[in-house]
């Protein structure tokens, strides 16, 4: 006589009948999360605007942050230019 292999049964996973409600209430929250990041955008669109103006700003006050260094000139130099006229005295 031959043995068969027993047969385990598997339960059958229940599956979550989907309804109109809860695709609805998924749609809900799909658009107030739209709502949230339109918002945050806008926020973040002001905030990049303020910064550009500072920083128009800052380039057409002079201010602007470079990484070039004014010649530096030795005292003797400077003399040589004052009393040539070439130059105004320092500040």
């Amino acid at each position: 006589m031959e043995e068969q292999p027993e047969q385990v049964e598997t339960p059958e996973e229940e599956v979550e009948e989907v309804t109109e409600d809860m695709d609805l209430d998924l749609i809900d929250k799909a658009e107030k999360a739209a709502e949230r990041i339109e918002t945050a955008t806008q926020a973040m669109e002001r905030q990049i605007r303020k910064l550009e103006k500072l920083k128009m700003e800052s380039i057409l006050g002079g201010k602007a942050q470079t990484n070039m260094k004014p010649p530096e000139e030795s005292n003797a130099d400077y003399a040589k230019k004052v009393m040539a006229n070439e130059q105004e005295t320092r500040p």
